[in-house]
């Protein structure tokens, strides 16, 4: 990716994943994983569709690093960028989530976010 570039976790959701190497449809985007310490995305959940997730609990993951481009569609080099191995229980989804103040103050719940889609930063 050329240029910095900034996207709203809603506009995120639901962008098709497609290989370079072969054009192939991995699935869409069906979550976002952050790493609240770093504050950062780290990772992507994949679904065969959107809807996937009502039927079945099945979901893949793919580090935010593995991403080439973003447009209307999310590109990857190919299929290895998808990963089984990432412990997405250690990071957060984020949305929902309480924000308190250091005095312990409760001031609401995150309802969405922007990120740079090149290095994560929240």
């Amino acid at each position: 990716m050329t240029s910095e570039q900034y996207r709203q976790r809603s506009d995120f959701l639901g962008t098709q994943v497609i290989t370079r190497d072969d054009g192939k449809r991995l699935g869409v985007v069906s979550q976002l994983w952050v790493d609240v310490d770093r504050r950062e995305v780290v990772a992507l959940g994949i679904r065969e569709n959107i809807f996937s997730g009502v039927v079945s609990g099945v979901q893949q993951s793919m580090l935010l690093s593995n991403i080439r481009q973003v447009g209307d569609v999310v590109l990857v080099d190919d299929d290895s960028a998808l990963e089984d191995d990432i412990a997405t229980e250690t990071y957060s989804k984020l949305v929902n989530s309480e924000v308190i103040t250091e005095t312990g103050e409760l001031l609401g719940k995150v309802r969405s976010f922007r990120f740079n889609v090149r290095t994560g930063r929240v």
